[in-house]
């Protein structure tokens, strides 16, 4: 998710396939750290023969959902907006797959492909096209978990 927000942010990202309702399940970094240091400290003292296997979760606690997180993600861009952009922040979450490769393809890859253009005219590096598919490589491997 942090992910996202940094590349909806900075404009890179304009679509993804999500459904806003479904429950993000995240934890915050320090409470996935502190659980590693007490499961280790635990193991210690224990000293199990077998493997253990631990989850750990907040869903049952503060239940998140990914509209949630990405409205949340939307104030912080606007109350602290990156000082690099590719384009104005903002973009949507699509339950279609149809409207998201609609999206992907004037939002994502035509920019790219247009700004590389431009950059290579100039007698620039290129970068943007594999930016994007880099983005999309990504948002591919996220939807098992914004779709389901």
């Amino acid at each position: 998710p942090t992910g996202i927000m940094v590349g909806a942010g900075k404009g890179v990202i304009r679509t993804m396939m999500c459904n806003e309702k479904i429950l993000a399940d995240v934890i915050p970094v320090d409470m996935a750290v502190n659980g590693c240091i007490v499961l280790a400290y635990v193991t210690a003292l224990d000293k199990p023969k077998e493997v253990r296997v631990c989850n750990i979760t907040q869903s049952g606690l503060n239940p998140l959902t990914w509209g949630d997180a990405l409205d949340m993600g939307r104030l912080h861009v606007q109350e602290f907006p990156s000082s690099v952009c590719m384009w104005y922040p903002g973009g949507s979450p699509k339950t279609s797959w149809l409207h998201h490769q609609l999206a992907l393809l004037f939002t994502h890859l035509l920019p790219a492909y247009f700004i590389d253009l431009l950059l290579f005219l100039l007698g620039q590096k290129t970068f943007m096209v594999k930016v994007q598919k880099r983005v999309t490589y990504g948002l591919n491997v996220l939807q098992y978990y914004t779709m389901k």
